[in-house]
């Protein structure tokens, strides 16, 4: 080998192999006798076979020592010397041998994905958690102290939004080690990191880090990616009730939980991830096929939030044509005590404290637990009857007639059809139905629920 005027920078490899080289005038004299395959190491890379080990060659990494790291940097002086043409030349040629200094005393060929660490944030943990994450998954990262400057090293990466995905990308979905081994601390941080200059990323790079299972699943410690077969994902309401629910794939699908700090924020920003609207979170935690599934004592704890909820959600459409509030009048959601399985809708339930509605109906009263003061206003906001309709009168006037017709009037009869008059005078008097509905009243006056004066076990007719 020799050294021309050039390379001035790459007589320091003298010092390394003395024996290889030649003098310039010696060169000179052989250049001139037409010794035409002697190779100057500037631009050949027949040097590096007789300076590195012959092992490296053709591998992705390799381990060096301290003598090789010297030599490695004397290499990378003599080719940071080269004009830009030449160099760019250069590493074409010496693409099959590991000449980058990596961490762990290792060397890289110019095709691995490496990550060059800024010493200045590297105190931070979050980056410290990173750089973990990154290695992990079989991104190396590089010597800082092994090179004077990775400047002309163009395949490396920053630790920087950019370069933490070009480096993962670069790695390839078939060299990159498994994602369990990866904490989900450790992907939080790596999360971070990416988002510090996210709004400044290309769309291209957005979309490969919606692919990766950095987003934090709502309901489960595991992390999922955005993209695929997914139209949207939301993250976690920020206002409501905070609710511990039960192992529910349904109830958790496409759900995110809020992000953990400015820098998540920004990425579900740029990504579309949106704030779940609170109405449609309490239309997943009420679905029929879940509710019916859960114990007495869960249904009493999510109605709780429900009650605490319901007037941030009142004027909220859990779709484009339906009203949270319409939708959940009509969910069967109550049972009665004698039958917690059987569930009917608040717009079926009856007022508990009306005398006709738990005699005639009791399997459309709230359990016990809901039948109190505290909760009766809330019910009936929600869709619960509270007076007695006329509706409901004429009904149990039918039971009754219906009973009186069978033959001899039973005692129990009896003592209904006191109620219904009761509740018939009472209606009327309050306005609850029109008074002056003369075909409801004579068409009602009809039915035999009205006890006749000196035969106590006879009803008769209005």
């Amino acid at each position: 080998l020799y050294l021309d005027d050039d390379i001035g920078s790459g007589a320091m490899l003298l010092g390394h192999r003395s024996d290889l080289f030649v003098s310039d005038a010696c060169a000179k004299l052989l250049l001139s006798l037409g010794h035409t395959r002697l190779p100057r190491f500037s631009i050949s890379e027949h040097a590096l076979p007789l300076l590195l080990p012959a092992h490296w060659r053709g591998r992705r990494t390799a381990s060096r020592d301290a003598e090789q790291t010297l030599l490695l940097r004397k290499i990378w002086r003599a080719i940071a010397a080269l004009s830009r043409v030449d160099r760019e030349q250069t590493l074409a040629r010496l693409g099959e041998w590991p000449l980058i200094p990596c961490a762990g005393n290792e060397v890289a060929n110019l095709d691995a994905a490496i990550l060059l660490p800024n010493p200045l944030t590297l105190s931070d943990e979050s980056d410290d958690l990173a750089v973990a994450a990154l290695a992990a998954l079989g991104v190396l990262v590089a010597d800082v102290s092994a090179l004077d400057s990775f400047d002309i090293i163009q395949t490396t990466s920053l630790l920087s939004a950019e370069g933490v995905l070009d480096a993962l990308n670069r790695l390839g979905k078939k060299s990159i080690h498994d994602w369990s081994a990866i904490g989900f601390e450790a992907r939080d941080a790596l999360l971070s990191v990416i988002g510090r200059d996210f709004n400044n990323l290309d769309d291209e790079r957005a979309d490969f880090l919606a692919q990766l299972p950095l987003f934090s699943s709502y309901g489960c410690e595991c992390r999922v990616p955005l993209c695929a077969e997914i139209n949207e994902r939301f993250q976690f309401p920020t206002n409501g009730f905070v609710h511990t629910f039960d192992d529910d794939t349904l109830l958790y699908e496409n759900l995110l939980n809020k992000p953990k700090n400015q820098f998540h924020a920004l990425i579900y920003a740029r990504l579309g991830v949106r704030e779940l609207p609170l109405a449609v979170l309490w239309r997943r935690l009420l679905d029929e096929r879940r509710w019916c599934r859960l114990s007495i004592n869960y249904r009493l704890e999510l109605l709780k939030g429900l009650r605490r909820d319901y007037e941030l959600m009142i004027d909220q459409y859990i779709n484009a044509q339906h009203k949270f509030a319409d939708w959940l009048a009509d969910t069967p959601l109550l049972w009665c005590d004698d039958n917690p399985s059987e569930l009917f809708p608040l717009s079926k339930a009856l007022d508990p404290q009306e005398p006709l509605h738990s005699r005639f109906w009791p399997r459309r009263l709230p359990p016990a637990e809901l039948s109190t003061f505290e909760w009766l206003p809330f019910l009936t906001r929600a869709g619960l009857r509270l007076k007695v309709a006329r509706e409901s009168i004429f009904e149990a006037a039918t039971l009754v007639d219906q009973s009186s017709q069978r033959g001899k009037v039973e005692a129990d009869d009896v003592e209904k059809a006191k109620l219904i008059v009761d509740a018939l005078f009472s209606a009327t008097s309050t306005a609850v139905m029109p008074v002056l509905d003369e075909a409801w009243l004579e068409k009602i006056g009809k039915l035999r629920f009205a006890q006749a004066r000196y035969t106590k076990s006879k009803l008769v007719a209005f």
